[in-house]
């Protein structure tokens, strides 16, 4: 199993390879505060502390089925939950 990325400084884009960009984007996704809703500026926030590209992070999030999408505002998918409940 591919290890986990460092975290010691700010990424600047997603592995290619599609099991080690999921350990990112989970682990990302484990790292910000629990909400039933995020508003899109405030996830922008979120993810900008560790990938400077926080609309690729989101963007994934929506097509791995992490989270979904709704008038600019995002909330957990099942598979989401899964991952931060883990």
């Amino acid at each position: 199993r591919p290890s986990a990325p460092r975290w010691g400084t700010k990424r600047r884009a997603l592995p290619v390879q599609r099991r080690k960009k999921e350990l990112v984007l989970e682990e990302v996704l484990r790292r910000i505060p629990r909400r039933r809703e995020y508003p899109e500026v405030d996830l922008n926030a979120f993810i900008e502390v560790v990938f400077d590209d926080y609309c690729t992070v989101r963007r994934e999030w929506i097509m791995g089925g992490y989270m979904t999408r709704a008038a600019h505002v995002y909330r957990l998918a099942e598979r989401g939950q899964a991952v931060v409940n883990a």
